[in-house]
């Protein structure tokens, strides 16, 4: 009778047994589960006392193992004030490592029998930093790390509801630098990429930090200033801005001086929004441009009429040539000792059909910013040689003809390529042709520009530095670039009979032209006093209206002749 029950009781234990076994393997599994996820488990209990940390929690927070058994998960980990926000379910929070560094991750809270919690940790802060970069990238411009148009713009929005509000008014300046294609064609990108992350910084540096300062693309900033009371204010910080690029600009082995023109605008006056502020401060900054660059203007409402002036003119100039309106005019460079004269300036004329006659003034800056003018500097180098050989046929004399050239010319390239060519087309040689390059061609210092240079020197070709004194050359530039001549500019010859420091300067010029034996040809030359000022003080050759003005080739022809039954012509004039 015993044996059934002995037998079951066995029964019973193999099966309890068996059931154990298979719960003990299940526990091990869920430990061994825990132990090697790739996320952080970290078991508390009613306390906030952690009881369980898996080492990737423990590597996460930067904690040696067991190192967190008995810490309090708040404040010790978990941030104070994000402990209300992670109460349960999935939360994002910042958790505090034992570095001290905080750590964004992704929390789930999970309640346990008991009162404690069980989190599983995710660590995103890759995740976050993909997010950061793509929000660098929609609002920042990645060269110079400015805000771009996008983020102005917002911030722009916002000031506007905020100004409205306060009653207070919104500068926004628009700005580009001077000749900047200039730079990336003669010199490369890199220099250009350097350029504009140094102007960037020094725009930085010259606003207040609740100030933004933009890039809006290749080398047109915008500063939009917050908070002003009047325009005055806007235009003050437009001149502090020109300041902070008087000083040249490092970049590579060279140094460049690079200018800007600024436009201003003001909210409301000027418009209510970035579309109307933009368009105004670009007006305003064609106006600086217009004056001669480096400068600053303020939005007025007439310039809204200058800018349809200014495309009406483009598109007539653009015809001008196929017109025949443009035509030369010369002027002659006379010998202050024997009076015979040396050279020809050819200079540029338009006699527009309906404009009657368009001063250089005005059309030479918009042929240049639209870059009609390598073909018009092309017809006036031709047109020239051309003129001045028939002269020197006609009238016996070995006369010269002086050209002009833009910076945009010496730039560019070809040039060596073109004036050969004007030579050979015209007949006349090489040694009759001067060159005039500004003083900004010798700023740029720009290799290429002085290989172009040197090779038409050795060829017989004269190189004139124009306007001297007027910018910023230097000794250096001087003697790093092939000159012969050194054009002393009227504004210094105007008053120099009467004003000690024009005739200081006047005077230093002309010591430093004997010095380097360079000719030295005063511009400008308008009264009696004036030669006799220059003449004692050794300057040979001059021109000016106390001589000519410019006339057309005919005209100039008939001058010549009639000076040549009372003085001797000759080929040059001594140094």
């Amino acid at each position: 009778m015993s044996a059934p029950p002995i037998r079951l009781f066995r029964f019973l234990l193999r099966a309890v047994s068996q059931l154990w076994a298979r719960l003990r393997l299940q526990h091990g599994w869920h430990d061994a589960l825990v132990a090697h996820a790739p996320f952080g488990v970290i078991a508390t209990d009613r306390h906030g006392r952690v009881g369980h940390a898996n080492a990737a929690a423990e590597e996460m927070l930067g904690y040696a193992p067991g190192e967190l058994i008995g810490r309090r998960a708040a404040p010790t980990l978990l941030l104070p004030d994000e402990t209300a926000s992670c109460p349960a379910g999935l939360q994002e929070c910042q958790l505090r490592r034992k570095d001290g560094v905080l750590l964004p991750v992704q929390l789930s809270l999970a309640g346990v029998e008991g009162g404690g919690q069980v989190a599983t940790v995710h660590d995103i802060s890759e995740r976050r930093r993909a997010e950061e970069h793509i929000l660098q990238l929609a609002h920042y411009d990645t060269l110079t790390g400015l805000p771009n148009r996008t983020l102005v713009s917002d911030r722009l929005t916002i000031a506007i509801e905020r100004a409205r509000r306060q009653q207070t008014r919104i500068g926004v300046l628009l700005l580009d630098l001077d000749h900047f294609k200039h730079i990336n064609d003669t010199l490369g990108h890199d220099v250009g990429d350097e350029v504009l992350r140094v102007a960037g910084q020094r725009l930085k540096d010259g606003v207040r930090t609740s100030d933004t300062v933009a890039r809006m693309g290749g080398d047109e900033f915008v500063v939009m200033l917050s908070d002003l009371h009047n325009r005055l204010e806007a235009e003050a910080v437009a001149q502090k801005l020109l300041q902070a690029f008087a000083e040249a600009i490092p970049a590579g082995q060279r140094t460049l001086r690079v200018t800007p023109s600024i436009g201003v605008a003001v909210y409301p006056e000027d418009g209510i929004d970035l579309p109307q502020l933009l368009q105004c401060a670009d007006l305003a900054m064609y106006a600086a441009k217009s004056s001669g660059r480096n400068a600053a203007r303020s939005f007025r409402p007439d310039m809204k009429q200058a800018t349809h002036h200014r495309v009406e003119l483009e598109a007539d100039l653009r015809l001008a040539l196929e017109r025949e309106e443009l035509h030369l005019h010369y002027q002659p460079l006379v010998c202050l000792m024997r009076g015979s004269v040396i050279r020809l300036e050819a200079l540029l004329r338009w006699q527009h059909p309906q404009r009657g006659a368009v001063s250089p003034v005005e059309f030479i800056p918009i042929a240049e910013e639209c870059g009609l003018i390598l073909r018009i500097g092309e017809w006036v180098l031709r047109r020239a040689c051309h003129d001045v050989k028939a002269l020197r046929d006609r009238c016996g004399q070995d006369l010269q003809v002086a050209v002009n050239l833009s910076p945009m010319q010496v730039q560019h390239g070809g040039l060596v390529e073109l004036v050969n060519s004007a030579l050979a087309d015209s007949g006349l040689p090489a040694g009759a042709l001067e060159l005039e390059i500004t003083e900004g061609v010798l700023i740029q210092d720009s290799k290429a520009a002085i290989e172009a240079l040197s090779e038409l020197r050795a060829r017989g070709v004269r190189i004139a530095i124009d306007d001297f004194g007027t910018g910023y050359s230097s000794l250096s530039y001087l003697a790093r670039f092939p000159l012969d001549t050194i054009k002393l500019d009227r504004s210094f010859v105007r008053d120099l009979h009467v004003d000690e420091n024009d005739a200081a300067i006047a005077s230093s010029v002309l010591a430093m032209g004997r010095s380097l034996k360079l000719e030295v040809v005063a511009e400008g030359v308008e009264t009696e006093a004036q030669r006799d000022f220059l003449q004692q003080r050794g300057c040979h050759i001059a021109q000016g209206f106390l001589f000519s003005r410019p006339q057309p080739l005919e005209s100039i022809a008939r001058w010549i002749g009639e000076r040549q039954s009372s003085f001797t012509p000759i080929p040059a004039c001594e140094i």
